[in-house]
Order: C-alpha cells, then structure tokens, then sequence
C-alpha cells in the first residue's frame, strides 16, 4: 500500500523561489594573486560581501542559461514546482499532477578517486537503505539539461527512486561523484537541489588531495585507454611535469578572475580526458577538483552544517565500524545491532567492493609517487587545506592538526 499523503505548507516541496545564486560577477574588477598576502582569502571575502547583498557568487557557466530556463528545459517544473503534497515516507517522495515520484534522500558529496564506490555500498549494506542501480545516475549534471543527452532523464530518475513509495522506511542515496562539481547554466548542482529538496542531506567524504589527484590522473589515463593516447608517457617525470603545468594554468586562472568559482567551474580543469597526451593539451591532470573548499562552499551557503557530514577517507581507513555508525546516525537510520557480527564483518571488511572482474583488470598499475612531486602537491594544496578547515570547522570537531598533516 501506498502511504498516505500528508500536506506541507507552500513552497516546501519545490514551489519556493530560486535560491539566490546565479549571476556572473564582472571580470572588469581588478585582479589578485591565489598565493599572495590577500590571496585566494580576499576573493572569498569579496564573494561573501557580495552575497550578503543577495548575489552570492555562485559559478556558471557552459550555457548561459538561467535556473529556470535549465530547469523547463529538463522538465523539472513540471514534476515539482506545483507540487504542495508530500507523501508521509521517509524518503522524500511527492504527489505530482505526473503522478508520484521521488528523490533521493542523500547525496554523496566527493570527486571521483575519494573512495565513492567504497562509501556507497557500504552504506547500501544497512537494510533501510535501497541499494538501486545504477550508482551514479548523475542526474544534477549539465548533460541532463541537454537536448537528445544519453544521460538518465528526469522520468528515468524518478523510476530509479520510485522503489520508496512501496518501503516508507527506506531511503536512497545517490552516490554520484560529479555532484560536487557540476553546475547548469547560471547554478551550481546545490543551487537546484536546494530549489527542489531545502532539506537534502550530504555526505562529503574527503580524501587527502595529493593521494587523490594521483590516483585520478592515472585512472583516467593508460594504460585504460591506450589506443586514445599514443603520445602518453608512464614515467613519474612525466606526471610530475603534467602538475607543473597545471597548477601553473589554474594559478593565472586565479590570478586573473575575480572569482575563484569561474576557475572551479570551468570545464577546462575538471574533464575527464584531460590526462590523455596532458603535455600537448590546454590542461593536465585534475587537481582543482582537490582543492574541496572550493565547491562544498556553494553547500554551505545552500544548506545549513547539520545537513552536511564531512569526514576523511582516512577515518574510514582508521576504523570502519566507527565511522559507519556515525554516517548511519547522520542518516537517522536504526543502528544495526552489536549481535549482527556477519553484517559488521562485511561492512569493515576492507575487500568488500562490487566491482566486477573486467572492471579490476582495466584499472592500471599506476606508479608511486615522487616524492619531490608530494612535496610540490603538499606545498600547493596546504593554503586550500586550511579554508577548508575553516569551512568545515575542523578546530572546533576537535582537530588540533592539519587534516591531512600539512
């Protein structure tokens, strides 16, 4: 049977105004250096300042289109703006004019190479979670907003959610790894899902950047997919090179904007594919998309702290019971029971992965990493480090370090 329709007050179930998000700031205002004493802290300082007056300085833009033009292009008006009913479940499901449909109730917030897969099928593994394919349905992507794209629709996304309707104390979480990053148009992937789920909850797990942007830069690469980079050469020289050079192109991005976001956003730092021949293309490599502050900022601004769980890949490491618990209470999902030692044995064993053979034997055997390169990735990362633990307050959770030890 399905539940029983409860009403909400107006605007609380996707009929409220946009979020305040989605203007371009000038590029005509005077420039600043990302590593100088103002630095990339100044910027953000100008961009709070900015949305204090009610235009926060939100990212854009591929398009040029509005929210609300993305948005009628994809059809999502017509699902949920006129929507007022909510259904009594857990999951967040309403009752549209197109019949009953749903979102998820979480979100994953972390880049691909963060322990993605990791974090999501553990979580899957609690029995109030609904363990739907695909994974990463990627629905908040800019493809979703474009004619004749091969990505799930609105419809197909619905369906991928509608198993709630049937389990009212279930949920679904979406565990896409371009959620982080992607925007449409004028608005960030937080300003739509703000519009059209206010109390969405978010799980950033986080891994050390310079482990992360190893790892990407190499999964992305060949040998996976040689017979697309002839040119590409395994040496570690030569990734350290490919970082030279990119970190060289986002400083003068940084530089040379008034907005850190027109950098973070831009497609030309964070498309995968960037890794193929990277000393012969405009970019190489993706370690903007490390730099974390940068994109939660937009989560922060959307959504209040207590919707946001944020922890390190490496606390997973450390002790995965703990950590699980803690996501599973963040989640308001029952605790599983001390008695149910199977469950607990597969959610820390640290083999537990649902990828498939073909899967494995493409990933590649990439090299360690210099440490002269460590050194200029640790060197490069640190002053982001430490917005982000201003962001996310990690002195008063009780860090008495650095995040990741510099």
């Amino acid at each position: 049977r399905r539940p029983s329709p409860r009403r909400l007050l107006p605007g609380t179930a996707g009929a409220g105004a946009w979020p305040s998000c989605c203007r371009m700031p000038s590029r005509k205002a005077t420039a600043f250096s990302p590593r100088g004493p103002a630095g990339l802290r100044g910027l953000l300082v100008v961009g709070l300042l900015r949305g204090a007056a009610g235009r926060p300085l939100e990212m854009p833009p591929r398009s040029g289109q509005t929210c609300e033009e993305a948005a009628r292009r994809a059809q999502l008006d017509v699902l949920l703006h006129n929507s007022t009913v909510r259904l009594g479940t857990k999951n967040p499901c309403w009752r549209t004019p197109k019949g009953d449909v749903c979102l998820p109730y979480a979100y994953l917030l972390a880049p691909q190479k963060s322990g993605t897969t990791e974090t999501y099928h553990r979580v899957a593994l609690h029995a109030r979670v609904l363990d739907v394919e695909p994974k990463e349905p990627m629905f908040w992507s800019w493809k979703v907003f474009k004619e004749n794209s091969e990505r799930m629709n609105v419809f197909q996304y619905h369906k991928r959610n509608s198993r709630a309707l049937h389990l009212p104390q279930s949920i679904v979480f979406d565990g896409s790894a371009d959620t982080i990053y992607e925007h449409v148009g004028d608005c960030t992937s937080a300003a739509f899902i703000k519009k059209y789920q206010p109390d969405a909850k978010f799980v950033a797990v986080l891994r050390d950047p310079v482990e992360r942007t190893h790892s990407d830069y190499w999964f992305f690469s060949p040998p996976r997919f040689q017979s697309q980079a002839p040119c590409f050469d395994p040496r570690p020289s030569y990734f350290h090179a490919a970082m030279q050079k990119e970190l060289r192109g986002i400083d003068d991005c940084l530089a040379n904007s008034t907005s850190a976001e027109h950098c973070a956003y831009s497609k030309r730092f964070n498309q995968i594919g960037q890794q193929m021949c990277p000393l012969n293309r405009k970019t190489a490599g993706r370690p903007l998309l490390s730099v974390y502050e940068l994109y939660l900022r937009s989560y922060f601004r959307h959504f209040p702290r207590e919707n946001i769980f944020v922890a390190r890949l490496e606390d997973f490491d450390a002790d995965r019971k703990g950590f699980m618990k803690r996501l599973f209470e963040f989640l308001e999902l029952p605790p599983i029971p001390e008695s149910d030692t199977a469950m607990w044995r597969r959610i820390a064993d640290p083999h537990h992965m649902r990828t498939g053979k073909a899967f494995d034997s493409a990933k590649p055997k990439h090299p360690k990493l210099q440490e002269s390169t460590r050194e200029m990735l640790r060197d490069w990362f640190s002053p982001h480090n430490r917005r982000l633990e201003e962001l996310v307050g990690w002195k008063e959770q009780g860090g008495t370090s650095p995040m990741w030890g510099y």
